[in-house]
């Protein structure tokens, strides 16, 4: 018996509905991989007919070529993409090419593409910047309130050698070691989570006005937002803990504007003008006064939001526990105007790297109460002192800075 053209149907059929049972049971952190085996199932179909027509053709099964389209079916089951971007250093990198999508065909585009290479679809991911379920930053409307633990800050307040960073779209600051050991370095635990986190990297995230922070609370936005990344220490490795839907704790914290410089930022902004170019050779320079991670921190660190999300740039993985303080940390207008001078890798300024809120679907959102404060609502935020706009306009122009905005 031949096999006849019709079959193509029956064969495609079987492994379409085996590959559909894998994606509906695949775990969020999948969806790179069932993006690939969706493609790949198009290209294995347009295989499998080549070889009924074989089989039709010369009336003797083709076995070579239609256990080469089968092999292919399993390769993309088994074999799992991995980004380009793979270490904390370059994973937060938009230069790759497929990024670089103009407006008009990219129907997924979330914010300017040469700011975030938000949107676009791709097997590498960007499909999951714009479709997936947990996406991050998201407003703070509704939440349970949780009696989670406190916070156990582990080598936050020690001096580590530290360097900052333009990496083209934000700039981060690294702790400068060459030991692999995590118990070296400062780390996170408790506070509802089940595992030991190990420092990766900061970085900060804000807008064109005064409203720049990625997360909002009851649809308020702060001026600023910083982000302190994390790694499952039970993982080993930042690069091994990423496909893991635990595998990486960030904690978020809104940064306010206020009169005064902050300290901490003197400290952190000293070597801002060698790094204001990431295309010259010292896009990287070793801070003179290294700045603990304690500082930081904002005054209060009882009370915070928790969910599950994603990374706000580049592929969104959704691997991300989520802790977002509600109080505050606060810079001057000064320092915040600063972070504006940093230039992307086309040399323009970057003024606005800040994701919008994206939707919260069946997600909970967890808030942790002060257990000191009488009323266990969040904070909200406000503004510190009176017609703050003008004062920012005014700081600016007097430090010749207004460009900027």
């Amino acid at each position: 018996m031949h096999l006849q053209p019709v079959h193509v149907n029956r064969i495609y059929t079987g492994i379409a509905k085996q590959f559909i049972r894998h994606i509906k049971t695949s775990q969020p952190t999948d969806r790179l991989r069932t993006e690939m085996i969706r493609v790949t199932l198009l290209k294995v179909r347009n295989l499998v007919l080549v070889a009924v027509q074989s089989i039709v053709l010369f009336n003797q099964p083709s076995v070579t070529l239609f256990l080469y389209s089968f092999c292919l079916i399993i390769c993309s089951v088994t074999g799992k993409p991995t980004p380009k971007e793979e270490s904390p250093e370059t994973y937060f990198d938009y230069t790759d090419p497929k990024w670089q999508q103009s407006e008009a065909t990219n129907q997924f585009l979330k914010r300017p593409m040469q700011l975030s290479g938000y949107g676009g679809y791709d097997l590498s991911g960007p499909s999951q910047c714009a479709d997936g379920l947990k996406q991050s930053p998201i407003d703070f409307k509704t939440f349970v309130v949780t009696n989670y633990t406190k916070f156990t800050f582990k080598k936050y307040n020690r001096i580590f050698p530290e360097s900052l960073k333009n990496t083209g779209h934000s700039f981060e600051l690294k702790i400068d070691s060459d030991d692999d050991d995590d118990e070296d370095l400062p780390s996170i635990s408790g506070g509802g989570l089940t595992d030991r986190y190990s420092f990766v990297q900061l970085h900060f995230h804000w807008g064109k006005d005064l409203l720049g922070s990625e997360h909002s609370i009851n649809g308020t936005k702060y001026a600023a937002e910083l982000h302190i990344l994390h790694y499952n220490t039970k993982y080993g490795s930042f690069k091994k803990a990423l496909p893991h839907w635990d595998g990486l704790a960030v904690i978020g914290i809104f940064i306010e504007i206020q009169k005064r410089d902050n300290n901490a930022f003197r400290h952190l902004l000293e070597p801002f003008d060698n790094i204001i170019d990431p295309n010259k050779n010292i896009s990287s320079k070793r801070l003179r006064f290294s700045v603990p991670l304690s500082d930081f921190l904002p005054d209060s660190t009882e009370s915070f939001f928790r969910y599950n999300g994603s990374l706000t740039t580049n592929l969104c993985d959704e691997d991300v526990i989520w802790t977002v303080f509600d109080t505050p940390i606060a810079i001057s207008p000064r320092q915040l105007a600063k972070f504006k001078q940093l230039k992307d890798e086309h040399g323009k300024p970057i003024t606005d790297n800040a994701r919008p809120t994206q939707p919260q679907n069946d997600r909970v959102v967890n808030f942790r109460p002060d257990p000191t404060r009488l009323d266990p609502t969040p904070s909200q935020p406000h503004f510190p002192f009176p017609d703050l706009k003008n004062f920012y306009l005014s700081e600016l122009k007097s430090n010749n800075l207004l460009s900027l905005i």
